[in-house]
């Protein structure tokens, strides 16, 4: 991670990273997509990109939904998210619908 510069204490991580990073998560259409410190929103924009590079013929109905139901995140550098525990974080994320629960009960069985 690099130095922001800017406002003293703050990281940012390189582009280089942040692709590599998406590519391994390999994000899908229809699935969301959450930062819980978007910063520059890096983590987001490369997420976007590689969906739409991916996906080259999305119909108007995949478009929207990537526009309004896919992306989320916490605009407040993360602060936030450090006081939380993961299962904490979980419990928020999963209320956003049933689908995202299942997802995450999914994932728990993995850790």
């Amino acid at each position: 991670m690099g130095n922001a510069g800017r406002n003293g204490g703050e990281y940012y991580t390189p582009r280089p990273l942040i692709r590599a990073i998406v590519k391994v998560a390999h994000p899908k259409l229809g699935e969301r997509i959450y930062d819980g410190a978007v910063g520059s929103a890096g983590f987001l924009c490369e997420a976007y990109d590689y969906l739409t590079a991916n996906n080259p013929k999305r119909t108007t109905a995949q478009d929207r939904a990537l526009q309004e139901r896919t992306f989320y995140g916490n605009p407040n550098g993360g602060e936030e998210v450090t006081h939380r525990t993961p299962a904490v974080i979980m419990k928020e994320i999963a209320a956003l619908d049933a689908e995202s629960a299942e997802v995450l009960r999914n994932i728990r069985t993995l850790l």
